[in-house]
């Protein structure tokens, strides 16, 4: 009986332990990724801002840059988007499994 009660401590331990781990996850993602977009909307800023004071002929490759900056913020929404919704998939299972284990 005492065999069977520490195995189940474990198991709950175990999925205690998880669940931490995905949550600390999601908090180093979301600190990546924001500083990326951070760093994308400032670029993004001195783009425009320098295209203010630029000629004509040059303006034409800072549209382009312009453009590049935007894909690369769409591509880092987007991954942060499906980030988010895996982690919290994941979280989600094992705030399940505990709640299930603890009845």
């Amino acid at each position: 009986m005492g065999n069977k009660l520490e195995k189940k401590k474990m198991i709950l331990d175990n999925l205690y332990r998880c669940r931490d781990i995905e949550i600390n996850n999601l908090w180093q993602k979301s600190t990546f990724l924001g500083t990326l977009l951070a760093l994308c909307f400032t670029g993004y800023g001195v783009l425009l801002f320098s295209m203010i004071t630029a000629k004509k002929e040059v303006l034409f490759n800072y549209n382009l840059l312009c453009f590049a900056i935007c894909f690369i913020s769409i591509i880092f929404s987007i991954l942060w988007i499906y980030m988010f919704k895996g982690s919290k998939a994941h979280y989600e299972l094992y705030e399940r499994a505990i709640s299930k284990f603890e009845k």
